[in-house]
C-alpha cells in the first residue's frame, strides 16, 4: 500500500471578529510564532517564514501558493481543522471554502473537526493565554486572572442541528478532492460523540450523518484524532 502524506492544516492564520474580540485587532497565529522563545540552546525560535512572507489564508493567492507548495513537496493533502460549535458559531472557514470554491486550487483534503469548547488558556505564549480585551469586564477568578474559562461553547444541540451541520459540509464531501477510503468520505473527530444520542434513537448522530451519506456517498468513515495513525472506524 502506498503512503499518502496529509499535512493537518490549521486555519487560523487569517483574522475573525471573534479572535479580534478575545485577543486584539488582527490576531492570527502569526501573533503567537512571532512571541515565540527559544527553550534550551540550539532552539531556533521565532522562526521567520522564507522572505518574511506571512501569508494570509483568508485571500485565494496564498491558498492556492500554499497547495502548490504542498504538491511540489509530496503532500497529498490537507486535514483542515472544522470548528463548527453550534448553529451559529463556524469559524476559520474561509481556507476550506476558497479550496471548494476554486476548481482550479489542486489539492486534496478531509475536515477534522475540532468538536470542543474554545478556552481562555488554550496558549502558554505570554499575552496570549488570557485575553486582554475582556478582562476589565469581569470579575476575577480563584487564579487571579479575569474573565470565563469559556469562550466559545461547543453545544451538541438536537437532531436538526445535527442535520444542519450535515447539509453544511455535504458539498465539500462530494468534491472530488475530498479525501475518501474505499469511496467513503474522511470525517476526523477531534474529541467525542458521546452525547450525540437521543433515547429514542441509540445511533443519535451518526445515524442522522449516515442516513445522509447512504444516499449521497455511501457510508463515512471517521477517525479519532488520538488514534489517527492507527484507527479507522466505519460509521454503520
Amino acid at each position: 500500500m502506498k503512503t499518502k502524506v496529509v499535512a493537518m492544516y490549521l486555519p487560523q492564520f487569517h483574522s475573525i471578529p471573534e479572535n479580534d474580540k478575545f485577543w486584539g485587532k488582527g490576531f492570527t497565529d502569526w501573533v503567537s510564532v512571532r512571541k515565540s522563545k527559544p527553550l534550551y540552546n540550539g532552539h531556533n525560535q521565532p522562526r521567520v517564514p522564507e522572505n518574511n512572507y506571512y501569508y494570509n489564508l483568508s485571500v485565494e493567492k496564498d491558498v492556492s501558493w500554499q497547495a502548490k507548495l504542498a504538491k511540489e513537496n509530496g503532500v497529498y493533502g490537507f486535514g483542515i481543522y472544522h470548528y463548527w460549535f453550534n448553529n451559529e458559531k463556524n469559524l476559520l472557514t474561509k481556507p476550506a471554502e476558497i479550496i471548494l470554491n476554486n476548481t482550479d486550487i489542486n489539492i486534496n483534503y478531509f475536515f477534522a473537526w475540532d468538536n470542543i469548547s474554545w478556552k481562555r488558556s488554550w496558549s502558554n505564549v505570554k499575552g496570549n493565554d488570557w485575553s486582554p480585551l475582556l478582562d476589565s469586564e469581569k470579575k476575577e477568578n480563584k487564579k487571579g486572572k479575569k474573565g470565563p474559562a469559556i469562550l466559545i461553547e461547543h453545544i451538541i444541540g438536537t437532531e436538526s442541528d445535527w442535520e444542519n451541520h450535515f447539509n453544511h459540509i455535504l458539498p465539500y464531501l462530494q468534491d472530488s478532492r475530498y479525501i475518501k477510503v474505499d469511496g467513503k468520505p474522511v470525517f476526523v473527530v477531534d474529541g467525542t460523540l458521546d452525547g450525540y444520542t437521543e433515547p429514542d434513537k441509540p445511533e443519535g448522530w451518526k445515524s442522522v450523518y449516515c442516513n445522509g451519506y447512504v444516499y449521497y456517498l455511501d457510508k463515512l468513515y471517521y477517525l479519532i484524532e488520538q488514534d489517527i495513525t492507527n484507527k479507522i472506524m466505519m460509521v454503520e
